[in-house]
């Protein structure tokens, strides 16, 4: 289980050329997070050389207190940028969260809830077997419990 008032949240926005929507997205995502009270937040954007005025519009979150803003030379693709956010976050628990306003930011209480509850169950099918994994939380890592066939 994680405390909800001392765990730490990184939203990571990789985004490549993105002028239209980066500075809703990054509103929403804030007005989100205060909402829900998850105030121990980073936000961590890396522009993947965009070409579209995308990096102008970031300057101005290079200055906010909790985000972080990154920029690639070259285009390198999501998962690179997702990679460089990444490695630049210090917290418990990562929220990727696409530029483009294809996921709400008002959905992350129902995505977290689960993280403050004692144990998690992950469910997965994997080659016609199906999976329980409980979870539980010791402060720092994920301890794996019983696998059920």
């Amino acid at each position: 289980m994680i405390d909800k008032n001392s765990f730490r949240l990184s939203i990571l926005i990789p985004c490549y050329n993105e002028k239209n929507t980066i500075e809703k997205i990054v509103e929403k995502i804030i007005e989100s997070l205060k909402k829900y009270k998850f105030l121990n937040y980073e936000i961590i954007i890396v522009d993947d050389n965009s070409h579209d005025g995308t990096k102008e519009k970031l300057k101005k979150f290079e200055v906010q207190e909790n985000i972080k803003v990154f920029y690639h030379k070259k285009n390198y693709g999501k998962g690179s940028a997702i990679q460089t956010a990444i490695s630049n976050s210090n917290s418990d628990v990562v929220i990727i969260q696409d530029a483009d306003l294809e996921y709400d930011p008002f959905d992350y209480n129902k995505l977290l809830l689960h993280f403050f509850e004692p144990e998690v169950t992950i469910k997965l099918v994997k080659k016609y077997k199906f999976y329980e994994i409980p979870i539980t939380y010791d402060g720092r890592s994920y301890v794996e419990g019983k696998k059920y066939v």
